[in-house]
């Protein structure tokens, strides 16, 4: 009975052996399991905040609140470590008007680089840190309104 036992561990280790299951292997199958596991749950917590934007941005009026009042890029994506970036706004009313920005964070800054202008102007945006910044364009001149989204990635 024990050579029987003893004939059927040696089978079973060479049997192991030739289809890989070493001790050794296990551990790094195992570790590389646990790894693929880690990098699962981070995609879907990237997924659940991508959801999140896409439901925002189907409430949002992004970079355009009509041909008048608008900006050339409705969403941004900077680097929080790179340069700023420049913003086109289209404020063309026969009146004139003024413009008002309103920024959720401080992810970002927003500034004009004219004090005043005719029918565009050109903005900077710089990032300061990771986040996002909302930027609510709005005006004297039209009741109309419309947002910028700025993302800062680390």
């Amino acid at each position: 009975m024990k050579e029987r036992i003893v004939w059927a561990g040696v089978l079973l280790l060479v049997a192991a052996g030739f289809l890989g299951w070493s001790l050794p292997q296990q551990a790094k199958n195992r570790a590389a399991l646990e790894i693929m596991e880690a990098e699962l749950a981070a995609l879907e917590g990237k997924a659940a905040r991508l959801d999140e934007f896409t439901a925002l941005a189907k409430d949002e009026k992004l970079g355009c609140a009509n041909e008048s009042f608008r900006v050339n890029r409705p969403v941004i994506v900077l680097s929080s470590d790179g340069k700023p970036e420049e913003l086109k706004l289209t404020a063309n009313w026969e009146d004139g008007g003024s413009v008002f920005i309103d920024c959720s964070s401080d992810a970002a800054e927003l500034r004009f680089l004219e004090e005043s202008w005719d029918r565009y102007t050109t903005m900077t945006v710089t990032p300061k840190h990771p986040g996002l910044t909302v930027a609510r364009f709005s005006s004297d001149a039209t009741k109309q309104s419309f947002a910028v989204w700025i993302l800062v990635e680390d």
